[in-house]
């Protein structure tokens, strides 16, 4: 895989590559511009969000994490940062996902609301804490989390942010190294998924110290549920549960954009997965 974006570009303009994925915003209009190139944008099924990790003080204290929350203007991301590449999430969960419920929302940008959580809990002068960002792994990320970085400092939370190699980051999250760091869960199609690999009790590292009994009991009842209307409501419950506790914040859906040569026959999928057995060349 190449990881640089301009030398991923590049290879696609040189005839090196026959299809590139995660094209950076600024690249599309001149991308379309080319006639040997074709691009396709798709609503992905990737959610992006944070993660708060209880077990790094003070994130330990569910008004704080409420505070990081209300503290991120993902709107303003999207527009200035990804270029409108991107759709907002209001949950952890894209309209795609078997789960979603519309009404299930976090809490909303709030930069004052967000001062007022971190009063009450304690820091009216704020905090410090590492925030981790992996770097090339998602379209603009670097630029986001610089921006997050600022959104973070203006109700007085000073994140210090650290930007790891990918192979490093890939292995540390997962072993809950980090109190903060931003990520995104691929090929996501039920909630249960996601659910059960960032916030069961026990399963997992990747949100350190974050435990909900009423959400695990809700989880272990919906999996033994084979009415599909009966289970989709527990997936509703547990949603509303997570974004209430506020372990992690959503941010946005990906929108993936794919480049691709011209005489290429191909529909991009919204799963990240490239199948080439039904493209085929134009004949000429």
């Amino acid at each position: 895989a190449i990881q640089e974006d301009g030398a991923r570009i590049a290879a696609l303009e040189a005839g090196q590559a026959d299809i590139i994925s995660n094209i950076p915003p600024h690249e599309v209009a001149r991308l379309k511009a080319n006639p040997r190139i074709r691009v396709q944008q798709v609503q992905g099924l990737r959610p992006i969000f944070l993660v708060l990790s209880p077990a790094y003080k003070p994130l330990d204290n569910p008004k704080v994490r409420r505070a990081i929350t209300h503290a991120i203007d993902r709107e303003r991301i999207i527009k200035h940062i990804l270029e409108g590449y991107a759709y907002p999430l209001s949950g952890l969960l894209s309209p795609q996902v078997f789960g979603y419920e519309p009404s299930a929302k976090a809490y909303s940008y709030d930069p004052e609301k967000a001062k007022q959580q971190l009063t009450e809990a304690g820091f009216a002068n704020g905090f410090e804490i590492d925030y981790y960002s992996p770097t090339g792994r998602y379209p603009k990320d670097r630029e986001v989390a610089q921006v997050i970085v600022e959104q973070l400092s203006k109700v007085g939370i000073r994140a210090n942010l650290k930007t790891p190699e990918w192979s490093i980051f890939n292995t540390d999250y997962k072993n809950g190294k980090y109190p903060i760091y931003l990520t995104g869960r691929g090929s996501l199609t039920d909630a249960d998924t996601l659910f059960q690999q960032y916030f069961r009790t026990g399963m997992t590292r990747r949100t350190l110290g974050y435990s909900n009994p009423k959400l695990d009991e809700i989880l272990d009842m919906q999996q033994l549920t084979f009415d599909v209307r009966k289970r989709e409501k527990l997936l509703w419950e547990a949603h509303r549960l997570i974004l209430e506790d506020a372990p992690a914040v959503p941010l946005w859906n990906a929108m993936d954009v794919y480049a691709y040569r011209a005489d290429l026959v191909w529909t991009a999928p919204p799963d990240e997965k490239v199948q080439l057995k039904d493209a085929h060349l134009k004949t000429k």
